[in-house]
């Protein structure tokens, strides 16, 4: 609530400059129509269905950004609601398992502030998926959480919810977990038997629901992998390299007992791990959730004095495991010099295993993705830590804790002498130099805190011990202000953590910056962002407690990530979650064919792309140069147009398709835009024939002899004396279709919609004076829409229809908390 009550909002990676201007992009087009397929502003137009992270159909998104709000406030208010979300489910999870209420309360507090979960607040989707995974596995797992028919509509609702909010990997996170959970009940049960009832109940729960949110979400889904089947992530040749992109390096465990022992990388650049090979990029600044959860798990390491909270253990210590990705046992041999150095480093850990055995699961990305559901366990575990009565060892370890922490505060310095000189060469883009003292004192002072809160803790167990020995009623009741004292303990020490855990601006400041220094944008048909240098060199060398704000503005004025939606500019490079595989190669291809040219080769053969892509405009960001303003660095940003950009173009020759390869190399021998090339022709031999006949001297763009007025983006008129090809500058995905209607009347005519020079599309226009309208008509819509109602149905029809299933019976009259035995 404090950054719409302060008038700011959070300024880190995505929510910065993607899912901010894009939700209030998607907020519009819903407005106009409640299913809105198509997105032609970004690349040369991609499904906006399709890319799952937009969240068209997904109920809060879209109830939330249909109001008259500011689209700031409306993302503020978007995160405030799912972290509180997270809370509220994570809390009703641990009461489920047994958790006092006390208990329960902290439970909710550390998963939803734990820095595995705030920190997603800058990244909407994945903060979807974590508030409703406790529901998804709790709701399956926890057998005193409901009739089976609740359990399973609460399992649907939660996994469609996660896939609607742009989180499908979390729900299949959810799935696996449940999955393991009821191999792992029947393994460790005391009756081995494939029919037991019980032990398979959780995987029975999981299947039905998880088969009913697939119905939920059935637009989605079916939009999504239609598109990812012909998006990067299915093209052998270009492997994504963000596979392990994101891991936990093995260090930051210890961010489990204390908030910051590595500093911290913003607004000034102070994060010490960068010191050390092998750190990778940062997900989250800190995993820390409060000493206690720390505290809570070491316990239950040591101990397993509760039985209850083992399965817990088990699922946070695998979900760490799989967070480490590529830090696999490979990893470890490759620490010996000259072992394996060469080798892919994640062959043998647990992320690595889980890609070779779940199909398909390797075309997700980031193994980091996991920590929520390590914060959910630890989150359980937490709970019942903190309801359970205090023991001996509870005083002795955190004794133990104390002393480490006091330790740290004397060596951490010790640590780092001389790394002044390593950290020259670790300079941040946006953050700056490493400040390596800064680091070491905000490391002191994070181990610091830890000593303080371990003699607080152990102070509050005390007391509750004490009380716990007294069997008078004055006693006991002194025993639960114990507990609610620690529950506010909890609360104040992740509340404290999660505030400074992620930067915030001004927005007013924010929009009087871009409104004095950003360039009116000329009107364009589509741009193309360029770049020398991309961020100040200012940036880099010195540092700032204003830059967040600096980045923010530059990044906007830049049209940086989908700034250009914004102002519903259309940009051929934009940066979006699922880009084509057409558009990948486009790319690797461009990046092979400039390869070797000089800076003037390279500038007139961008010249001759942007005329063949339609891309009239140019954006370009001056990293060598800079603005200062009202005491702030932001990057230089230029733009220009010739404004002769159109949807469409009339060719009068054409030819068969040919690779990308070739077109480009064609533009860079020649200089000149080649005919264009379109597939699916074996319908019209002689026209590619007699196009490729032509005489090359001549232009081969010439004009045909034709008249065409354009309505809009999708229809045009067009008289010709010839048949000739229509081509509109968008990307055929398979789904679009065309219309011809002749003025001289009589039925309207479906004609094929061609891909053209692979990123656009086209088709074959007769003799005559037409009107041709496109319209986008996926295969999957109506088949999708029909399931999704029948699905509702089912989740709203009076339950009598699920006794058929056989899911099992609740066992009556068994104690709280068995759900997890």
């Amino acid at each position: 609530m404090s950054p719409t009550l302060l008038g700011q909002r959070y300024a880190f990676r995505d929510v910065n400059h993607f899912y901010l201007p894009l939700y209030g992009y998607v907020g519009q087009r819903t407005a106009e129509q409640w299913l809105p397929l198509w997105n032609p502003l970004d690349h040369s137009g991609l499904p906006l269905v399709g890319e799952s992270s937009t969240a068209v159909l997904y109920p809060v998104r879209y109830v939330l950004f249909s109001l008259p709000l500011a689209t700031t406030t409306a993302m503020n208010a978007y995160l405030l609601l799912h972290v509180l979300l997270a809370g509220a489910t994570a809390w009703w999870a641990a009461a489920k398992i047994g958790c006092r209420p006390s208990g329960a309360a902290a439970a909710g507090i550390v998963y939803a502030l734990s820095g595995s979960v705030f920190s997603l607040c800058c990244n909407p989707p994945f903060l979807v998926g974590a508030a409703w995974l406790p529901l998804a596995v709790g709701a399956a797992v926890i057998r005193d959480s409901g009739s089976i028919r609740w359990r399973v509509r609460c399992v649907a609702v939660a996994l469609a919810m996660m896939v609607l909010g742009g989180d499908p990997q979390s729900a299949l996170h959810c799935v696996l977990v449940i999955g393991c959970w009821s191999v792992a009940r029947w393994l460790f049960g005391r009756r081995r038997r494939w029919g037991d009832a019980a032990a398979w109940e959780p995987l029975r729960v999981g299947v039905v629901g998880a088969a009913l949110a697939v119905g939920l979400a059935a637009i989605q889904i079916a939009a999504s992998v239609d598109w990812s089947l012909q998006s990067d992530r299915t093209d052998a040749a270009g492997v994504s390299i963000n596979q392990y992109g994101f891991s936990l390096a093995p260090w930051h465990l210890v961010e489990t007992i204390s908030s910051r022992p590595f500093g911290e990388p913003f607004p000034l650049n102070r994060r010490l791990s960068k010191l050390i090979p092998g750190d990778g990029r940062m997900w989250t600044p800190s995993i820390y959730a409060s000493f206690a959860v720390g505290l809570a798990v070491v316990l239950q390491l040591l101990l397993r004095s509760d039985r209850r909270s083992r399965p817990w253990l088990m699922v946070a210590i695998l979900s760490a495991l799989l967070c480490l990705g590529h830090f696999g046992i490979v990893w470890l041999l490759q620490q010996i010099p000259g072992i394996l150095p060469r080798a892919n480093s994640a062959v043998g850990g647990p992320y690595w295993l889980l890609c070779k055995i779940v199909p398909g699961y390797d075309s997700f990305r980031y193994p980091i993705k996991w920590l929520p559901m390590f914060a959910f366990g630890c989150a359980m575990v937490t709970g019942r830590w903190l309801g359970s009565r205090p023991r001996d060892a509870d005083i002795v370890v955190l004794i133990t804790l104390s002393l480490v922490a006091l330790a740290s505060v004397v060596v951490t310095p010790g640590c780092f002498d001389g790394a002044a000189a390593a950290a020259e060469h670790l300079s941040d883009e946006y953050w700056g130099p490493l400040d390596v003292a800064g680091g070491v004192r905000l490391a002191q002072v994070s181990w610091t805190r830890c000593f303080v809160l371990a003699l607080a803790v152990a102070g509050m167990r005390w007391w509750q011990w004490a009380a716990a020995r007294a069997a008078r009623r004055p006693a006991r009741k002194s025993a639960e202000w114990a507990a609610m004292g620690l529950v506010a303990l909890i609360a104040v020490d992740a509340g404290t953590s999660a505030w400074s855990l992620l930067p915030r601006i001004d927005v007013d400041a924010e929009h009087r910056l871009v409104r004095e220094a950003a360039q009116p944008i000329p009107a364009a048909y589509r741009f193309l962002r360029t770049q020398s240098g991309v961020w100040p060199d200012h940036w880099r060398t010195n540092g700032s407690i204003h830059r967040p704000l600096e980045v923010a503005v530059s990044e906007r004025m830049a049209l940086f990530g989908r700034w250009h939606l914004a102002d519903g500019h259309a940009v051929f490079n934009s940066m979006t979650s699922i880009r084509s595989r057409a558009m990948a190669r486009f790319w690797r291809e461009i990046r092979s064919v400039t390869r070797d040219q000089s800076p003037k080769q390279r500038t007139q053969f961008w010249n001759t792309a942007r005329t063949w892509l339609g891309a009239d405009g140019v954006v370009h960001t001056e990293g060598k140069a800079a603005v200062e303003l009202e005491g702030r660095t932001l990057v230089r940003v230029t733009t220009a147009s010739s404004a002769d950009g159109r949807p469409f173009r009339v060719h009068r020759r054409w030819g068969a398709a040919r690779s990308l390869k070739s077109i480009l190399d064609e533009m860079s021998r020649t200089g000149r835009v080649p005919i264009p090339s379109v597939g699916g022709l074996s319908g019209t031999p002689d026209v590619s024939e007699r196009a490729l006949a032509q005489d090359d001297e001549l232009n081969p763009r010439a004009k045909v002899p034709a008249d065409l007025t354009i309505e809009d983006d999708h229809t045009v008129r067009i008289r010709c004396d010839q048949p000739c090809l229509l081509e509109r500058l968008q990307y055929q995905d398979g789904n679009w279709k065309a219309l011809l209607v002749s003025d001289r009347g009589g039925p309207a005519e479906n004609v094929p919609v061609l891909r053209c020079d692979v990123m656009h599309q086209a088709v074959l226009v007769p003799a005559g004076v037409w009107r041709v309208s496109f319209h986008y008509s996926p295969w999957w819509r109506w088949p999708a829409i029909a399931l999704t109602v029948l699905s509702i149905l089912v989740l709203v029809v009076p339950a009598g229809l699920f006794r058929r299933f056989p899911l099992g019976r609740r066992r009556a009259n068994r104690s709280k908390g068995s759900a997890v035995t």
